[in-house]
């Protein structure tokens, strides 16, 4: 009887013992798929910065090449108009993609919408132009038409007795189909910064409220919003990027968030980079996904174990029962045989013998 006793104090220490160590496997799986889900969102953090950085490569190089085509169809319509060779440009022009094209000629008369023509007078670019032997990006700056941030490429015409330049713009909203998963849309910042000005535009916004999209800023003016850690610093980060650092992250402190900064080189516009910060917050929220369902699955596991031991349990109780009923009771006449006494827990002899002699008789009187 004390065998079976402490058997079934055992089987209860490893049921315990067994339970322990499940939870103990599930927290340590949960802080470790945290710190890896953590460290996978910040590298994902540099290769979406490294695909908005390649997607601006793109479109400059699409937006310089669709110039220099406009630049052929020009020179093949030497003998036409400029309203017209405008016409037959503006009409094959992807209104998707770009937002103007236009001329500038020898005398410096530019082509084109009014609104174009008027910016293009007001940031300076036509005397640019005029000026350049080999095509040139704008710097980003904002439509009067339609009030969005464009960029502007200016390609030189050879050989060409009125036409001195053509110029095609592009939306920088068009960026935003740009690289932003589902897992991290409404939580990123995307900004492109040209280094020698330290001016940004904010390409996409984090904030679901305010519309920061198309607007100007200088980066220096903004530092009294960071804080950097681990003894890095503004002086170092501009440093990098002047010095041509292709990319690089760091960690900062944010008007009291804490984030993450990733930047990338763009190779077509030198001198510019691509900008994404993301908080730290929203990284541990998308970390909680991932822990939040190991834990789940966790607690499953260790509820199925629980209720498959106690079933094993309940049912070799109920067996054990079974079993001792039928070692004390013969098969053919079903009546108590001698183990039963014993199994009572009357330990003697003779009393055993007693009692069986009145348990037979009694049910031999019962069956008569």
């Amino acid at each position: 009887m004390s065998d079976r006793r402490k058997k079934t104090k055992k089987r209860k220490l490893y049921l315990a013992i067994y339970l322990c160590l499940c939870l103990l496997i599930i927290l340590l799986a949960y802080f470790q798929l945290s710190r890896m889900a953590r460290d996978y969102n910040t590298r994902h953090l540099e290769l979406i910065t490294g695909l908005y950085a390649e997607k601006m490569n793109d479109s400059m190089e699409y937006l310089q090449n669709y110039a220099q085509d406009n630049v052929k169809v020009a020179q093949a319509m030497e003998d036409k108009t400029p309203a017209q060779i405008l016409a037959c440009m503006e009409e094959n022009l992807d209104s998707t993609v770009f937002c103007g094209i236009g001329l500038i000629g020898e005398n410096g008369e530019i082509y084109g919408s009014k609104y174009a023509a008027a910016d293009i007078r007001q940031e300076g670019l036509d005397k640019q132009a005029m000026e350049a032997e080999e095509f040139f990006y704008s710097d980003p700056y904002q439509s009067s038409e339609t009030g969005s941030m464009i960029v502007t490429t200016f390609v030189p015409v050879p050989d060409s007795s009125w036409l001195h330049t053509i110029y095609v713009s592009v939306r920088i909203e068009n960026l935003r189909q740009f690289g932003v998963y589902d897992l991290l849309r409404g939580k990123v910042s995307v900004h492109l910064l040209k280094t020698d000005s330290e001016n940004f535009v904010t390409c996409i916004s984090n904030s679901s409220t305010e519309n920061f999209e198309g607007s100007w800023n200088n980066l220096l003016l903004q530092q009294r919003y960071f804080q950097y850690n681990d003894g890095y610093s503004y002086s170092q980060w501009v440093r990098d990027m002047r010095s041509g650092k292709k990319d690089g992250r760091f960690s900062a402190t944010i008007r009291g968030v804490e984030s993450t900064i990733s930047y990338r080189s763009i190779t077509s516009m030198p001198g510019w980079y691509v900008i994404v910060e993301l908080a730290n917050k929203d990284i541990s929220d998308i970390t909680q996904q991932f822990s939040w369902l190991g834990g789940t699955f966790g607690c499953i596991l260790v509820a199925i174990t629980l209720i498959y031991m106690l079933s094993i349990l309940l049912l070799e109780k109920k067996d054990k029962k079974v079993y001792m009923g039928l070692s004390a009771t013969d098969p053919l006449t079903e009546l108590l045989n001698r183990r039963a006494p014993e199994r009572s827990g009357r330990g003697a002899e003779e009393k055993g013998n007693r009692l069986f002699h009145i348990y037979r008789y009694r049910q031999l009187q019962n069956l008569q």
